[in-house]
C-alpha cells in the first residue's frame, strides 16, 4: 500500500527510478566479457522416455 501510494503522489520520482534502473542494466549487460557467455560446442538433445513393454522403434515411431 505504502509503495503504490508513493508511486501515485510522486510519478515523476518513480519515472526516473525506473529509467536509472534500466540504463544500468543495459550498460552492465554490455560490458559482461564475452568469457562470462558460456560456449556451446554441441546442438545435440538427448531426450529419455519411459514406456515399459516397447520396443525402441515403438517409442520412435508412437512418442518422439
Amino acid at each position: 500500500m505504502r509503495l503504490a501510494r508513493f508511486a501515485v503522489e510522486r510519478p515523476v520520482t518513480l519515472a526516473m527510478i525506473t529509467l536509472s534502473t534500466v540504463v544500468l542494466g543495459v550498460t552492465c549487460f554490455t560490458r559482461i566479457p564475452m568469457e562470462a557467455y558460456p560456449t556451446m560446442t554441441s546442438s545435440a538433445v538427448n531426450v529419455r522416455v519411459s514406456y515399459p513393454s516397447s520396443s525402441p522403434e515403438e517409442i520412435e515411431r508412437e512418442i518422439t
